[in-house]
């Protein structure tokens, strides 16, 4: 009688494994070669963003907080 796993045989379960393993390892390869390219396309910038803070901060927290509360959309 051979041994199953769920329902499928023990090999049959094997095969399964390895192969999930396989395309966990492509895909882990492939998240870091996209974020190479990504990082080709777009350097990081330093601190602060493409946009660094300045006096007249329309989006800021504290602006935008009170933007929020007066707003209809945001209720």
């Amino acid at each position: 009688m051979p041994a199953n796993v769920g329902q499928v045989t023990r090999r049959r379960y094997d095969d399964n494994v390895a192969g999930d393993r396989q395309l966990v390892a492509r895909i882990g390869r492939a998240m870091f070669t996209i974020g190479g390219h990504a990082a080709d396309i777009e350097p990081m910038c330093p601190q602060g963003g493409s946009s660094p803070r300045s006096d007249d901060e329309f989006f800021g927290v504290r602006r935008r907080s009170r933007y929020a509360r007066t707003t209809s959309a945001y209720r």
